[in-house]
């Protein structure tokens, strides 16, 4: 519904000055309500301004901004919001308004604009002395919380791009300046490309890269064997321009070592696999990555984190093949003989000559497990990305069985979701040439800091 439409069907809730104010409308060119945007559109429309009185004004602004918010409760009494306005581009106006200030009764007047959205944010929009971290902050983030589909990132964080118009009036008694304003949402997939894999620590206590059990054959039996699963990070999850979702391909390497000479060879497989969504805010800037490092208890902001967990389908995988190696001894630790041969997972290890006090033959093998996200999982999963107020990070949490020997063994692993695919003019390139600079900095000149408002 028009803004024109809208004020028309409150004509009797609304004063008799509200009714003289000029109506403010933002148009754009091919704009439809499910339209989604990225970095470098081109957006171009018109503000139409009707007067229906004879109005002075002062002053006319048009605004392309960015503003995320995160709202965190405390106790379930108090609400502590965070604004920022993390990117504000004035838009340059035409002189098509009168020149004495009076808009006159009955008359239309049409102000066209146009823009690019911008493919990073302006310097000012982070306030992080450290480069990695900047250059993340400054990455344009994606719109949360007004998709048709659910973004799962829960009530407290909101990032909105939106067209702003704000005429001043003069008021003739009070001689104070009023505004109206009028606000047109749009909906941005930015461009965030992949990244390299994260290098993850052993005693990482966010992943369990690699797990290692011991088997029976009973439960009152000794260990027979050792199980050992590890995988890498995955290939990253494609977000495409329909917010559909491309599969991964996940490789777990396996090694089985014998410690009895009659211990069969397992037949593992993947019992299930889940996608696990961290939406992670805070009241201030954040200057770590939720995904990578262990929040510091010691700052001074509070940091909440938000998980919301899908299962994935799994797709058929190739048939477990063993590969049996000798390992033998050399002073303190093993060297791997050359000579090697395949084995079925039904087969056995009979030979006494298996395990020795010289040598120790395992067992290798590759599983790859094509996974998914459901086609009937009405559910938009937004791409990675880190802000100062908010970022989205994902985890692939998988659970692999030994029918022989029941033996279950998890393992957690980062995944990205990333967004490609745009097609950026020239000038706003990484070749920075004279317009995108001057536009940067005039970003710069305009962009105001977060505030936090505090409502009880």
């Amino acid at each position: 519904m028009s803004i024109c439409k809208r004020l028309s069907s409150q004509t009797k809730l609304v004063p008799d000055r509200t009714k003289r104010d000029p109506i403010l409308e933002i148009k754009i060119d091919q704009h439809f309500d499910s339209k989604i945007y990225t970095s470098g559109s081109f957006i171009s429309g018109c503000l139409e301004i009707t007067s229906q009185a004879d109005v002075a004004f002062q002053n006319l602004e048009l605004v392309f901004k960015g503003v995320s918010s995160s709202q965190v409760s405390l106790c379930q009494h108090a609400v502590l919001p965070s604004i920022q306005t993390f990117l504000q581009r004035n838009l340059s106006i035409p002189d098509y308004l009168p020149s004495n200030r009076i808009l006159q009764a009955g008359y239309s007047y049409s102000i066209p604009f146009a823009f690019n959205i911008p493919t990073r944010l302006p310097d000012a929009a982070c306030e992080h002395k450290d480069d990695l971290i900047r250059e993340r902050h400054l990455q344009l983030p994606p719109t949360v919380g007004s998709w048709v589909s659910e973004d799962s990132m829960g009530r407290c964080v909101r990032i909105e791009y939106l067209i702003d118009a704000r005429l001043v009036l003069t008021e003739k008694k009070s001689k104070m300046p009023r505004q109206i304003q009028s606000s047109h949402l749009l909906r941005v997939k930015p461009y965030l490309p992949e990244r390299p894999p994260l290098c993850i620590d052993s005693k990482s206590t966010i992943y369990r890269m690699s797990q290692e059990k011991f088997v029976k054959k009973s439960f009152l039996s000794r260990n027979v064997a050792s199980i050992t699963a590890s995988v890498t990070q995955p290939p990253p999850i494609f977000l495409s321009d329909n917010l559909s979702t491309s599969g991964s391909l996940i490789k777990v390497d396996l090694q089985f070592t014998p410690i009895s000479a009659n211990a069969p060879l397992p037949d593992v497989y993947a019992q299930y696999a889940s996608l696990e969504a961290t939406t992670t805010h805070s009241l201030g800037h954040m200057g770590y990555f939720p995904d990578e490092q262990k929040q510091d208890l010691m700052g001074s902001d509070l940091i909440v984190s938000y998980r919301t967990s899908n299962r994935l389908e799994i797709g058929q995988s190739e048939k477990l093949v063993w590969e049996k190696t000798s390992m033998e001894f050399e002073g303190t630790g093993y060297i791997q003989d050359s000579s090697s041969s395949t084995h079925s997972a039904r087969e056995s290890c009979t030979s006494t000559n298996d395990v020795s006090d010289t040598g120790r033959i395992i067992y290798k093998a590759s599983l790859l497990l094509p996974i998914k996200v459901p086609d009937t999982l009405k559910k938009l999963f937004l791409p990675t990305f880190y802000s100062c107020l908010a970022c989205r990070t994902y985890a692939v949490r998988l659970s692999l069985t030994s029918g022989r020997y029941k033996t279950t063994l998890p393992l957690t692993m980062p995944l990205q979701i990333v967004s490609e695919g745009c097609t950026l003019p020239p000038y706003i390139e990484k070749s920075r040439d004279t317009r995108y600079e001057a536009e940067q900095d005039l970003d710069d000149a305009t962009l105001v800091p977060y505030e936090q408002v505090p409502v009880v």
